[in-house]
Formats: C-alpha cells, sequence, structure tokens
C-alpha cells in the first residue's frame, strides 16, 4: 500500500483571513495572538509584512 504524507503549512492563515475581512489592514504589519495577562501575550501568527521585521511565531509581546 503507497503511503501519503500530506503536510499544510498554516502559520499566515489567520493572518490572512484577518486581512481579506478587512482589506484596510492589508499592508500594515500584523500578529494575531492571545493575551495573556494585563499586558503581555504571545503571537500565533503574523502577516508577511510583519515577518519582514524579524516578527515570528511564537514570540511574547507586550503592550504598552
Amino acid at each position: 500500500m503507497d503511503k501519503l504524507i500530506f503536510s499544510i503549512d498554516l502559520d499566515a492563515f489567520f493572518a490572512s483571513c484577518e486581512e481579506l475581512r478587512h482589506p484596510e489592514i492589508k499592508n500594515k504589519s500584523m500578529i494575531v495572538g492571545n493575551k495573556i495577562s494585563n499586558n503581555r501575550g504571545i503571537a500565533s501568527t503574523t502577516n508577511y509584512t510583519a515577518r519582514k521585521y524579524g516578527i515570528k511565531s511564537g514570540m511574547p509581546f507586550f503592550l504598552y
């Protein structure tokens, strides 16, 4: 029996969905994440514009 291995990279999926829902943010840097406490969280994903600045999935972020 032949095996099929299927891998999908959905890292920017959530960011792409938000860009489709809100076209006005398409060319702006965006982080999709969750809030852990009052002023910090973790990035679930970023769009490609934010990745140009070195922001990646799993990075902590702080709100000021």
